[in-house]
C-alpha cells in the first residue's frame, strides 16, 4: 500500500505548464488554425497551387538537357509520324525498352501545344502534382490531415523529385503509380 502512495505522488509532481504528464497533449498548445483551413479542400489547393508553382515554373523554357529527354521525344515523334501508337521507334527501329504510355502522353501534348519542350514535358509535371496529392491522401489516412499536407509539401518542394517531375522522363509517372498503388492499399 504505501508503494502505491508513492507512484501516485510522483505522479502528480511531474508537471508541465501545470498540468500532469499523463495529460499533457501537444495539440493543446498548438494556436487554434483559421476556419476556412479545417478544409480538406483548402490544403489540397495550397498543395496544388505550390505544386503547379514550382513544376510549371519555365517548364518549357529550356532545352532538351538529357539524353534520355531527346531519346523519348524523338521516339514519340518518330510514333507520330508512322501513326503507330503501339510499338515505339526510335531512328527507325524498333525501341521496346519503355512501355508506350509516356510515348502517348507527348504525342497528345505534341498535338495540343506542337513540337515544343512543354509539350513533351507536362504529362511530368501533371503526375508530380498527382503525386503530391496521393502524399496527402496517405498523410491523411495513416495520421491526420496536417500530417497528410506537410508530406504533399514537402514531395512537392524536393529537389530530387522536381527534377523528375520537370523532364521528359517515366519517372514521375513511375513515381504516381506506385504511391496510387500504395493509397489503394491503405485505403482498402
Amino acid at each position: 500500500m504505501r508503494q502505491q502512495t508513492s507512484n501516485r505522488s510522483s505522479r502528480t509532481q511531474r508537471t508541465r505548464l501545470g498540468k500532469p504528464l499523463d495529460a499533457w497533449s501537444p495539440r493543446e498548445s498548438a494556436p487554434a488554425a483559421p476556419s476556412w483551413w479545417n478544409s480538406a479542400l483548402a490544403q489540397q489547393a495550397v498543395i496544388v497551387t505550390i505544386g503547379a508553382v514550382v513544376f510549371f515554373t519555365n517548364l518549357g523554357s529550356a532545352a532538351l538537357f538529357d539524353m534520355d529527354e531527346a531519346l523519348y521525344a524523338t521516339c514519340a515523334r518518330e510514333m507520330a509520324q508512322r501513326g503507330d501508337w503501339v510499338v515505339p521507334w526510335f531512328n527507325g527501329q524498333m525501341f521496346p525498352d519503355k512501355p508506350p504510355l509516356m510515348y502517348w502522353l507527348m504525342m497528345l501534348g505534341r498535338a495540343a501545344l506542337g513540337p515544343t519542350e512543354l509539350a513533351v514535358r507536362l504529362h511530368s509535371a501533371l503526375f508530380g502534382i498527382a503525386t503530391a496529392l496521393a502524399t496527402y491522401h496517405l498523410g491523411r489516412l495513416l495520421f491526420r490531415r496536417e500530417v497528410g499536407f506537410w508530406a504533399g509539401v514537402i514531395v512537392s518542394t524536393s529537389i530530387v523529385f522536381t527534377i523528375s517531375a520537370r523532364a521528359a522522363t517515366v519517372d514521375s509517372a513511375l513515381t504516381f503509380a506506385i504511391t496510387a498503388a500504395v493509397l489503394a492499399f491503405v485505403a482498402a
